[in-house]
């Protein structure tokens, strides 16, 4: 074999390799069931447009569902925000190897500041659970049931009660600015150095922390990371 083929094979050997991130993820979410996972519906034909015809629910979204909804028909003011058909949805093997899945959509006021993320949504009839609660209640080793009456303003975590508006939409508490929550980089956990008690018998959330991605205004940070929001909700219902 001449160095030259010598010298290609091993390039797409190396490219192959670099391909199987996907499979990589996938065997270690597999020693660590406990990841809940995000999925972003698409909302912006869903709020006023009909009922759209059911396509299936994607075996991503099985597990993401809330236990119990009582429905009556309502206008789309005094009903959950409507997905239309689709979404942004884990490769169905992560999804698989996972404690389940989460929505990860907020709701931008008209100043685009983030102030209200939505705490169900419905596409084809069905009722899902966003991210924040789905690993609250993993964090309550998933015996909190939920629970929501359609147009009501609270709905039911367990024991506890969430304020919500007459859609669902709960309204943030948060704690302060950005950071207000510990941050660990990822680097760190993969290299091992990260300290074990800063994980310990925690909710983690992991997502991006810099400026240049899901980075979101609030009335107290200019640059939030996304992923700090869903944390102030699972502290909001905690």
């Amino acid at each position: 074999m001449s160095p030259a083929i010598a010298q290609a094979r091993a390039a797409l050997a190396a490219v192959a390799e670099e391909a199987r991130g996907d499979q990589k993820v996938e065997a270690a979410r597999a020693s660590a069931p406990g990841f809940v996972l995000g999925v972003l519906f698409h909302l912006e034909r869903g709020e006023t447009a009909p009922l759209a015809r059911d396509r299936g629910e994607p075996a991503q979204l099985a597990r993401a569902r809330y236990d119990e909804v009582v429905a009556t028909p309502r206008d789309w003011q005094h009903r959950p925000p409507r997905a239309q058909p689709g979404a942004s949805l884990p490769l169905v093997g992560l999804a698989a190897a996972s404690a389940g899945t989460g929505f990860v959509n907020v709701q931008q006021d008209e100043d685009g500041s983030v102030r209200r993320i939505p705490a169900i949504i419905e596409q084809g009839g069905r009722y899902y659970v966003p991210l924040a609660l789905a690993v609250a209640r993993r964090g309550s080793e998933g015996t909190e049931e939920l629970g929501y009456v359609v147009g009501q303003t609270q709905l039911h975590f367990g024991e506890r009660v969430l304020p919500v508006d007459e859609r669902g939409v709960a309204t943030l508490s948060y704690l302060g600015g950005a950071r207000t929550f510990p941050h660990i980089s990822a680097l760190r956990v993969l290299e091992g150095s990260a300290p074990r008690a800063a994980l310990a018998n925690k909710l983690v959330f992991v997502g991006y922390t810099d400026t240049a991605r899901d980075a979101l205004v609030t009335p107290f940070a200019r640059n939030l990371a996304g992923v700090e929001a869903h944390a102030t909700l699972a502290h909001n219902v905690l």
